[in-house]
């Protein structure tokens, strides 16, 4: 595959956001995102149909899955692995499972070296890591992790744009902790399938299988409720 041209089926679920990309190499050839309002799994399938049939393919001209693994909503990423998986096995094809805040850099445009993309988490944490790009894409300075806010931020350099969900929900505590950062607007926060196929390319140039089997969910902690549940035990004990 390395080499030739490829299509790419890009997915991301990881949010209230369903974002579905057919993409040839790092061009997108069509795309659809939109509020799923949790309706993932009643959307998906379509979405996706919609999009092969506005860039004119069939399924069968996909070469390669790919779907953001997490972090992200426990059940929107569920959907979107277990559904990738499906197609993917079902057309003998490679799937490449994709850190949703590694394809989420690509949102902070050409000119922006450092990138902190962060998802809200709920019980007043995000989800975040802090990437830099380089000629071969973006590595990460600072691990994707789950935490407070400020905690996140307090790694942060200088040069650093801050975006995503978790920065507008969060927007107060985000001026308190680190006033002098860029923070880029609402509107180019969102995940999206075609940042996902593009990490799946270089999934691809870099020699990986894409083996659909090894693809599994990233959450970084428990689900809200379990999560609510321990946080009563530790009070209680206290």
């Amino acid at each position: 595959m390395i080499g030739c041209s490829m299509y790419i089926l890009g997915v991301d679920s990881s949010t209230d956001i369903l974002s579905v990309a057919l993409c040839q190499d790092t061009r997108p050839l069509a795309e659809i995102t939109f509020n799923a309002d949790r309706a993932h799994a009643e959307k998906i399938i379509d979405t996706t149909d919609r999009v092969l049939s506005d860039a004119g393919v069939g399924l069968h001209t996909v070469d390669a899955f790919a779907v953001s693994r997490g972090p992200g909503s426990f059940t929107g990423i569920r959907i979107g692995v277990a559904t990738m998986k499906g197609l993917a096995l079902g057309a003998g094809k490679p799937l490449f499972g994709v850190s949703t805040l590694r394809a989420m850099a690509w949102l902070a445009g050409d000119d922006t070296r450092v990138a902190c993309p962060l998802i809200d988490a709920r019980i007043h944490e995000v989800y975040g890591a802090i990437f830099r790009r380089t000629k071969d894409g973006w590595i990460a300075d600072v691990p994707e992790c789950v935490g407070p806010i400020e905690q996140i931020l307090a790694q942060a350099p200088d040069e650093c744009v801050v975006f995503g969900d978790g920065a507008q929900r969060y927007a107060d505590r985000l001026r308190v902790a680190a006033p002098h950062l860029r923070v880029l607007p609402a509107d180019a926060g969102h995940p999206s399938g075609a940042h996902v196929a593009r990490e799946a390319l270089d999934a691809i140039r870099a020699g990986e299988a894409g083996d659909p089997a090894a693809v599994q969910p990233v959450y970084l902690r428990q689900s809200q409720p379990e999560e609510a549940r321990r946080r009563a035990g530790e009070a209680a004990h206290a």
